[in-house]
């Protein structure tokens, strides 16, 4: 999101609505439900993710680290 500052708490909220659409197939109308938000809310922000993911932006500097290994909800630990 160009001119804002990201913060952990937005960090939280995209992967809680990533964790929702692909881990628990669930609509952006039920997960905006859910979370309180409008659904175009909850579409921004997942399609700013997936634009993010799909320019290659990740700052990892070992390739494992991009291979979507984690286990689901790792962050909520």
């Amino acid at each position: 999101m160009a001119g804002r500052r990201a913060t952990r708490d937005a960090d939280m909220v995209a992967l809680t609505i990533l964790d929702m659409r692909d881990g628990q197939g669930m609509s952006f109308r039920d997960i905006a439900v859910r979370l309180k938000m409008s659904r175009n809310a909850v579409l921004g922000i997942a399609y700013r993710v997936d634009r993010a993911s799909r320019e290659d932006t990740c700052a990892c500097r070992k390739p494992r680290n991009k291979d979507g290994g984690m286990p689901r909800r790792w962050w909520a630990s």
